[in-house]
C-alpha cells in the first residue's frame, strides 16, 4: 500500500494492542510534544514518555529538531502489520474485538439495572420450537408483559439466523449500513441526550467445533 510503512515483527505487536497504539496516534497526525500528545490520548505525560521512548527504540517515532521540549513524530501516517509475522489472525481478531465487547456488556447491564436490581431469566421454546433465554425483572412473566415504558428502556441485544445467498447478504449489510448513516445525519444535537453504544455485524455462520 503506497504511503504506509510495513512494520517487523516486534513493532508490529505493539502496535496490535490497540491501548499502545492509541498512544502512538496523536504523533501520527502532527508532530507534538510530549505534553500535547498526552492530552490528546487521554494520557499522563510520564506514561507516554515511557511509551515515547519506546517507539522511538522501534523505529516507530523520530525526534524532530533540537529544541526544547523536544518534539515527536511518527515516521509514517499509516503502518502495515503482517500477521504472518506477528500473532494468529484468530488471536488477533478476539484482540481487536475484545474492547468493544466489554464497553457493550457493561452498557446493556448497566441500562438493564436502571430499570430494576430485580431480574429472572426465562428459558423457554418458541412458535418455531427454537430455544430462547429472556431478561425480565421480577414480578413480570415476559417482556411482552412489561409496560410500554419500561419496554421503551430495553436494550437491544439479539442474536440470530437467517438463511441468505451471497447477493442478499450483501443487500443487507448494505441496507444495514444505510440505516447507521441516515441515523448518524439525524443525530441529536441536544446536549443533555444520551450517547449509544452501536455495533454491527453479519457474517456466515461458522460454529466453533
Amino acid at each position: 500500500m503506497a504511503g504506509a510503512t510495513l512494520l517487523d515483527s516486534e513493532a508490529g505487536r505493539v502496535l496490535l494492542d490497540f491501548s499502545r497504539a492509541r498512544l502512538l496516534a496523536p504523533f501520527m497526525a502532527r508532530p507534538m510534544t510530549i505534553p500535547e500528545a498526552a492530552r490528546y490520548a487521554r494520557s499522563s505525560p510520564s506514561a507516554l514518555a515511557y511509551w515515547v521512548r519506546r517507539f522511538v527504540d522501534l523505529g516507530l517515532l523520530r525526534q524532530v529538531g533540537e529544541r526544547k521540549p523536544h518534539t515527536y513524530q511518527a515516521v509514517s501516517a499509516e503502518f502495515m502489520v503482517d500477521l504472518s509475522r506477528t500473532a494468529p489472525l484468530d488471536a488477533v481478531i478476539a484482540q481487536m474485538n475484545q474492547p468493544g465487547t466489554d464497553r457493550l456488556s457493561h452498557s446493556i447491564t448497566q441500562q438493564y439495572q436502571r430499570i430494576s436490581e430485580d431480574w429472572m431469566i426465562r428459558i423457554y421454546v418458541d412458535d418455531n420450537n427454537l430455544l430462547r433465554q429472556e431478561l425480565v425483572p421480577s414480578p413480570f412473566p415476559t417482556q411482552a408483559a412489561l409496560p410500554e415504558e419500561i419496554r421503551q428502556q430495553l436494550p437491544l441485544d439479539t442474536f440470530g439466523l437467517i438463511r441468505l445467498n451471497r447477493r442478499q447478504a450483501k443487500r443487507l449489510a448494505d441496507a444495514l449500513m444505510a440505516v447507521v448513516l441516515e441515523a448518524f445525519q439525524e443525530q441529536s444535537e441536544d446536549p443533555n441526550d444520551d450517547n449509544y453504544f452501536l455495533h454491527i455485524a453479519l457474517t456466515r455462520d461458522t460454529p466453533p467445533e
